[in-house]
């Protein structure tokens, strides 16, 4: 079923956007790249703290990163 959503989103940037399926592809991607390394950022979080908050002060850093994926998207 996850394909068919997948497939659909290419088609979708495909006729809309005059993009050709590998670069929708690489561009739907950009938003999930904040979230990969969850393992480093897990070890990194427990090692060192932002004001003395542990996990909300990166949960924002990554948010931040994730939004600007999502512009890097709009503006491209």
């Amino acid at each position: 079923m996850l394909i068919m959503v997948d497939n659909a989103n290419n088609i979708y940037f495909a006729e809309k956007f005059k993009l050709e399926p590998a670069r929708a592809t690489i561009l739907l991607s950009y938003p999930s790249l904040a979230w990969s390394p969850k393992i480093l950022y897990g070890i990194f979080v427990d090692s060192f703290s932002i004001c003395g908050s542990r996990a909300k002060a990166y949960i924002m850093i990554v948010g931040l990163m994730q939004c600007a994926a999502a512009l890097s998207i709009a503006i491209f």
